[in-house]
């Protein structure tokens, strides 16, 4: 296999030089062909050494790492973005299917980094273009859903509900369409309920923009725009007033 040409953006001398020791001692498919310390830095020399793979710091002088997307509206390279702990960040990562390294850099996480760069050329515009959505609109517009062959990107208000179905997360969305995803529904839960959406009950996520009608029955059930009519655990019964209250 052909290595990956790469760069590395990153202000510190320190994590550059941490890096470039790691990628020459446990990544032997990259060869580093070049280093930069700013955004502006970095675009400039993707444009003279067109890399596969770029490390990009977030946390950087002038410009913040997100900026380089501005340059490259439509890349043609994969980027691995570098960071101390940002939950923002982190969940934009998450939710876009774009990989990320968190400080201090663990050996094995930045091979498996690698190694995904590598079974992802193809969708590694999607991916950045979804991220891109994201940061620019400072709020999540669009989650990467991992299919057979690569991920749909769905824009989050097409999302009815996330319904479990064992180890698989069922999607319903606008106009009756479905998807299933190999993933369980509590990994959704993670990325979607700091969001406008809610977990009613062991089977079901909400989006609360959804929400058509709440019935006060003894559970409680949810009436969403599509037709669903569902069940509010007891458990969750408190939660979700106070949710559907700060939302109003």
């Amino acid at each position: 296999m052909e290595k990956l040409k790469a760069i590395i953006v990153e202000d510190e001398p320190k994590g550059r030089d941490t890096l470039r020791n790691m990628l020459a001692r446990f990544c032997p498919d990259v060869a580093l062909i070049g280093e930069a310390a700013t955004v502006a830095q970095g675009a400039e020399l993707i444009e003279q050494q067109l890399p596969d793979l770029v490390f990009l710091d977030i946390e950087l002088p002038e410009q913040n790492g997100f900026a380089l997307l501005e340059y490259f509206p439509k890349p043609n390279f994969s980027i691995v973005f570098t960071t101390a702990y940002d939950q923002y960040a982190v969940q934009a990562f998450r939710i876009s299917a774009v990989d990320y390294l968190l400080k201090p850099i663990n050996f094995t996480y930045l091979r498996q980094a690698v190694k995904r760069v590598q079974s992802m050329q193809a969708h590694r515009q999607a991916s950045l273009q979804a991220l891109a959505t994201n940061v620019q609109a400072k709020d999540f517009k669009k989650i990467a859903l991992p299919a057979a062959n690569g991920y749909h990107f769905i824009d989050l208000d097409r999302i009815i509900a996330c319904e479990a179905d064992r180890n698989y997360t069922l999607f319903h969305l606008e106009e009756g369409k479905k998807i299933i995803v190999a993933k369980p529904l509590k990994h959704f839960e993670d990325l979607l309920c700091d969001l406008h959406f809610f977990r009613i009950n062991r089977s079901f996520i909400i989006n609360l923009h959804c929400l058509q009608s709440y019935v006060r029955t003894q559970k409680g059930e949810v009436l969403l725009k599509n037709g669903m009519q569902l069940s509010l655990s007891e458990q969750k019964k408190a939660a979700f007033l106070e949710r559907v209250n700060l939302l109003s």
